[in-house]
Protein backbone atom coordinates (compact mmCIF):
# COMPACT_ATOMS: atom_id res chain seq x y z
CA UNK A 1 0.00 0.00 0.00
CA UNK A 2 2.88 2.34 0.77
CA UNK A 3 4.40 1.88 -2.73
CA UNK A 4 1.05 2.63 -4.29
CA UNK A 5 0.98 6.00 -2.56
CA UNK A 6 4.43 7.03 -3.91
CA UNK A 7 4.51 9.52 -6.70
CA UNK A 8 6.02 8.88 -10.11
CA UNK A 9 8.86 11.38 -9.51
CA UNK A 10 9.76 9.53 -6.29
CA UNK A 11 9.79 6.16 -8.05
CA UNK A 12 11.80 7.59 -10.93
CA UNK A 13 14.36 9.00 -8.52
CA UNK A 14 14.66 5.66 -6.75
CA UNK A 15 15.06 3.79 -10.03
CA UNK A 16 17.79 6.20 -11.14
CA UNK A 17 19.58 5.72 -7.81
CA UNK A 18 19.42 1.95 -8.26
CA UNK A 19 20.78 2.26 -11.80
CA UNK A 20 23.65 4.38 -10.50
CA UNK A 21 24.47 1.77 -7.87
CA UNK A 22 24.44 -0.94 -10.53
CA UNK A 23 26.81 1.10 -12.71
CA UNK A 24 29.13 1.67 -9.77
CA UNK A 25 29.03 -2.03 -8.92
CA UNK A 26 29.79 -3.00 -12.53
CA UNK A 27 32.62 -0.47 -12.60
CA UNK A 28 33.98 -1.91 -9.36
CA UNK A 29 33.83 -5.45 -10.79
CA UNK A 30 35.63 -4.32 -13.97
CA UNK A 31 38.29 -2.51 -11.96
CA UNK A 32 38.75 -5.52 -9.70
CA UNK A 33 39.16 -7.77 -12.74
CA UNK A 34 41.63 -5.33 -14.29
CA UNK A 35 43.73 -5.38 -11.13
CA UNK A 36 43.59 -9.17 -11.02
CA UNK A 37 44.64 -9.37 -14.69
CA UNK A 38 47.54 -7.00 -14.10
CA UNK A 39 48.68 -8.95 -11.05
CA UNK A 40 48.49 -12.15 -13.08
CA UNK A 41 50.54 -10.61 -15.88
CA UNK A 42 53.16 -9.32 -13.44
CA UNK A 43 53.35 -12.70 -11.73
CA UNK A 44 53.73 -14.46 -15.08
CA UNK A 45 56.46 -11.99 -16.08
CA UNK A 46 58.38 -12.63 -12.87
CA UNK A 47 58.18 -16.40 -13.36
CA UNK A 48 59.00 -16.23 -17.05
CA UNK A 49 61.95 -13.83 -16.76
CA UNK A 50 63.40 -15.74 -13.84
CA UNK A 51 63.94 -18.78 -16.06
CA UNK A 52 66.19 -17.19 -18.70
CA UNK A 53 69.39 -15.17 -18.85
CA UNK A 54 69.29 -14.49 -22.60
CA UNK A 55 68.49 -10.86 -23.39
CA UNK A 56 66.50 -11.54 -26.56
CA UNK A 57 64.37 -14.11 -24.73
CA UNK A 58 63.73 -11.63 -21.92
CA UNK A 59 62.62 -8.90 -24.34
CA UNK A 60 60.43 -11.29 -26.35
CA UNK A 61 58.63 -12.35 -23.19
CA UNK A 62 58.15 -8.74 -22.14
CA UNK A 63 56.45 -8.01 -25.47
CA UNK A 64 54.28 -11.09 -25.10
CA UNK A 65 53.13 -9.78 -21.72
CA UNK A 66 52.45 -6.31 -23.15
CA UNK A 67 50.25 -7.79 -25.88
CA UNK A 68 47.99 -9.26 -23.19
CA UNK A 69 46.98 -5.71 -22.26
CA UNK A 70 43.86 -4.31 -23.89
CA UNK A 71 44.57 -2.54 -27.18
CA UNK A 72 48.30 -3.32 -27.46
CA UNK A 73 49.02 -5.48 -30.49
CA UNK A 74 52.51 -4.60 -31.77
CA UNK A 75 55.72 -3.20 -30.42
CA UNK A 76 59.46 -3.32 -29.97
CA UNK A 77 62.11 -2.76 -27.33
CA UNK A 78 65.16 -0.52 -27.65
CA UNK A 79 68.06 -1.37 -25.36
CA UNK A 80 70.47 1.34 -24.23
CA UNK A 81 74.20 0.73 -24.55
CA UNK A 82 75.68 1.18 -21.07
CA UNK A 83 78.95 2.53 -22.44
CA UNK A 84 77.88 5.11 -25.01
CA UNK A 85 74.09 5.51 -24.72
CA UNK A 86 73.22 4.26 -28.22
CA UNK A 87 69.74 2.75 -28.54
CA UNK A 88 69.31 -0.45 -30.55
CA UNK A 89 66.03 -2.16 -31.39
CA UNK A 90 66.81 -5.66 -30.09
CA UNK A 91 63.36 -7.21 -30.13
CA UNK A 92 60.13 -6.43 -32.00
CA UNK A 93 56.93 -8.22 -32.89
CA UNK A 94 54.18 -7.39 -35.39
CA UNK A 95 55.83 -4.04 -36.04
CA UNK A 96 55.63 -2.87 -39.67
CA UNK A 97 58.94 -3.22 -41.49
CA UNK A 98 58.87 0.44 -42.43
CA UNK A 99 58.71 1.40 -38.77
CA UNK A 100 61.48 -1.03 -37.80
CA UNK A 101 63.75 0.34 -40.51
CA UNK A 102 63.02 3.94 -39.53
CA UNK A 103 64.39 3.67 -35.99
CA UNK A 104 66.16 0.33 -35.58
CA UNK A 105 69.25 2.19 -34.35
CA UNK A 106 69.46 5.56 -32.62
CA UNK A 107 72.95 6.96 -31.96
CA UNK A 108 73.35 8.53 -28.54
CA UNK A 109 73.71 12.00 -30.02
CA UNK A 110 70.62 11.75 -32.23
CA UNK A 111 67.54 13.86 -31.39
CA UNK A 112 65.44 10.72 -30.98
CA UNK A 113 67.85 9.11 -28.51
CA UNK A 114 68.04 12.35 -26.56
CA UNK A 115 64.25 12.54 -26.51
CA UNK A 116 63.86 8.94 -25.35
CA UNK A 117 66.50 9.34 -22.66
CA UNK A 118 64.76 12.19 -20.88
CA UNK A 119 61.08 11.71 -21.67
CA UNK A 120 58.41 10.34 -19.38
CA UNK A 121 55.85 7.87 -20.69
CA UNK A 122 54.22 9.38 -23.77
CA UNK A 123 50.89 8.45 -25.37
CA UNK A 124 49.13 9.69 -28.46
CA UNK A 125 48.81 9.28 -32.24
CA UNK A 126 51.66 7.17 -33.65
CA UNK A 127 53.11 9.94 -35.86
CA UNK A 128 53.47 12.27 -32.87
CA UNK A 129 54.82 9.61 -30.50
CA UNK A 130 57.23 7.90 -32.88
CA UNK A 131 58.28 11.23 -34.40
CA UNK A 132 57.85 10.04 -37.97
CA UNK A 133 55.86 11.34 -40.91
CA UNK A 134 52.28 10.15 -41.24
CA UNK A 135 52.97 8.59 -44.62
CA UNK A 136 55.38 6.00 -43.24
CA UNK A 137 52.58 3.95 -41.68
CA UNK A 138 49.74 5.10 -43.90
CA UNK A 139 48.70 1.59 -44.92
CA UNK A 140 49.77 -0.28 -41.79
CA UNK A 141 46.69 0.42 -39.67
CA UNK A 142 48.68 1.81 -36.73
CA UNK A 143 46.64 4.29 -34.69
CA UNK A 144 47.68 5.01 -31.12
CA UNK A 145 51.16 4.56 -29.71
CA UNK A 146 53.13 4.64 -26.49
CA UNK A 147 56.77 5.20 -25.57
CA UNK A 148 57.69 4.11 -22.06
CA UNK A 149 61.26 4.51 -20.74
CA UNK A 150 62.51 1.61 -18.63
CA UNK A 151 64.95 2.72 -15.96
CA UNK A 152 67.03 1.09 -13.27
CA UNK A 153 68.70 3.09 -10.50
CA UNK A 154 67.81 6.24 -12.39
CA UNK A 155 69.54 5.14 -15.60
CA UNK A 156 67.79 4.37 -18.87
CA UNK A 157 68.21 0.68 -19.73
CA UNK A 158 65.50 0.21 -22.37
CA UNK A 159 62.52 1.80 -24.08
CA UNK A 160 59.17 0.13 -24.75
CA UNK A 161 57.71 1.20 -28.10
CA UNK A 162 54.13 -0.05 -28.28
CA UNK A 163 51.24 0.60 -30.64
CA UNK A 164 47.58 -0.15 -31.20
CA UNK A 165 45.55 -0.85 -34.31
CA UNK A 166 42.40 -0.55 -32.21
CA UNK A 167 42.62 2.78 -30.38
CA UNK A 168 43.66 6.27 -31.45
CA UNK A 169 44.79 6.77 -27.85
CA UNK A 170 46.04 4.04 -25.55
CA UNK A 171 43.33 3.58 -22.86
CA UNK A 172 44.08 4.88 -19.38
CA UNK A 173 43.83 1.46 -17.76
CA UNK A 174 46.26 0.06 -20.35
CA UNK A 175 48.70 2.89 -19.58
CA UNK A 176 48.66 2.03 -15.89
CA UNK A 177 49.39 -1.61 -16.68
CA UNK A 178 52.22 -0.81 -19.10
CA UNK A 179 53.92 1.53 -16.66
CA UNK A 180 53.64 -1.11 -13.93
CA UNK A 181 55.37 -3.60 -16.22
CA UNK A 182 58.08 -1.06 -17.09
CA UNK A 183 58.76 -0.50 -13.39
CA UNK A 184 59.07 -4.25 -12.90
CA UNK A 185 61.47 -5.13 -15.72
CA UNK A 186 64.23 -2.52 -15.38
CA UNK A 187 66.25 -4.54 -12.88
CA UNK A 188 65.79 -7.74 -14.88
CA UNK A 189 67.10 -6.21 -18.11
CA UNK A 190 70.06 -4.63 -16.29
CA UNK A 191 70.92 -7.95 -14.62
CA UNK A 192 70.75 -9.95 -17.83
CA UNK A 193 72.88 -7.44 -19.71
CA UNK A 194 75.56 -7.54 -17.01
CA UNK A 195 75.49 -11.34 -17.03
CA UNK A 196 75.87 -11.42 -20.82
CA UNK A 197 78.75 -8.95 -20.68
CA UNK A 198 80.48 -11.05 -17.99
CA UNK A 199 79.92 -14.20 -20.03
CA UNK A 200 81.44 -12.50 -23.07
CA UNK A 201 84.49 -11.43 -21.07
CA UNK A 202 84.92 -14.94 -19.65
CA UNK A 203 84.76 -16.47 -23.14
CA UNK A 204 87.33 -13.98 -24.42
CA UNK A 205 89.63 -14.77 -21.50
CA UNK A 206 89.25 -18.52 -22.04
CA UNK A 207 89.98 -18.04 -25.72
CA UNK A 208 93.11 -16.06 -24.87
CA UNK A 209 94.23 -18.64 -22.30
CA UNK A 210 93.78 -21.43 -24.81
CA UNK A 211 96.40 -19.72 -26.94
CA UNK A 212 98.88 -19.56 -24.09
CA UNK A 213 100.64 -22.82 -23.16
CA UNK A 214 102.67 -22.90 -19.97
CA UNK A 215 104.85 -25.53 -18.29
CA UNK A 216 104.24 -26.08 -14.60
CA UNK A 217 104.51 -28.75 -11.93
CA UNK A 218 107.06 -31.57 -11.63
CA UNK A 219 108.62 -32.70 -14.92
CA UNK A 220 110.30 -36.17 -14.87
CA UNK A 221 113.71 -35.85 -16.55
CA UNK A 222 116.45 -38.46 -17.03
CA UNK A 223 119.48 -37.70 -14.85
CA UNK A 224 121.81 -38.93 -17.58
CA UNK A 225 120.50 -38.19 -21.07
CA UNK A 226 118.09 -35.42 -19.96
CA UNK A 227 115.15 -36.82 -21.88
CA UNK A 228 111.73 -36.06 -20.42
CA UNK A 229 108.93 -38.55 -19.80
CA UNK A 230 105.60 -37.30 -21.17
CA UNK A 231 102.06 -38.02 -19.93
CA UNK A 232 101.89 -41.20 -22.02
CA UNK A 233 105.10 -42.59 -20.54
CA UNK A 234 107.30 -41.97 -23.57
CA UNK A 235 110.74 -40.40 -23.24
CA UNK A 236 111.38 -37.50 -25.57
CA UNK A 237 114.09 -34.95 -26.19
CA UNK A 238 113.86 -31.77 -24.11
CA UNK A 239 113.27 -29.55 -27.11
CA UNK A 240 110.50 -31.80 -28.41
CA UNK A 241 108.74 -31.81 -25.02
CA UNK A 242 108.99 -28.04 -24.58
CA UNK A 243 107.78 -27.46 -28.15
CA UNK A 244 104.70 -29.65 -27.56
CA UNK A 245 103.84 -28.04 -24.22
CA UNK A 246 104.50 -24.38 -24.96
CA UNK A 247 104.70 -21.87 -27.76
CA UNK A 248 108.53 -21.79 -27.57
CA UNK A 249 110.70 -22.71 -30.56
CA UNK A 250 114.33 -23.85 -30.48
CA UNK A 251 117.30 -22.66 -32.51
CA UNK A 252 120.36 -24.91 -32.13
CA UNK A 253 123.89 -23.80 -31.39
CA UNK A 254 126.89 -25.06 -29.31
CA UNK A 255 128.05 -23.55 -26.07
CA UNK A 256 131.81 -22.89 -25.49
CA UNK A 257 132.26 -25.84 -23.10
CA UNK A 258 130.67 -28.32 -25.51
CA UNK A 259 132.69 -26.81 -28.32
CA UNK A 260 135.91 -27.65 -26.42
CA UNK A 261 134.66 -31.15 -25.66
CA UNK A 262 133.46 -31.96 -29.17
CA UNK A 263 135.97 -30.04 -31.27
CA UNK A 264 139.19 -29.77 -29.22
CA UNK A 265 141.39 -29.39 -32.32
CA UNK A 266 139.30 -26.55 -33.60
CA UNK A 267 139.21 -24.71 -30.30
CA UNK A 268 142.94 -25.27 -29.84
CA UNK A 269 143.74 -23.68 -33.19
CA UNK A 270 141.59 -20.69 -32.27
CA UNK A 271 143.55 -20.25 -28.99
CA UNK A 272 146.82 -20.39 -30.88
Amino acid sequence: MEDENRTIPELTKEINALRQKIKEFEKSVIEHKRIEDLQRIQRDIAISLGSTSVLTDVLDRILEAAFRINGIDCGGVHVADRANGDLTLISHSKFPRSLVESFSFCPADSPRAHYLRFTKPEYGPYNEIFKISGGVLKNEGILGAAIIPVKYNGQLVAVLNLASRTYDEIPVNARTALEAIAAQIGGVIARVRIEEEHEKIIKELKKALDKVKTLSGLIPICANCKKIRDDRGYWTQVEEYVRDHSDAEFSHSICPECMKLLYPDFTGKESA
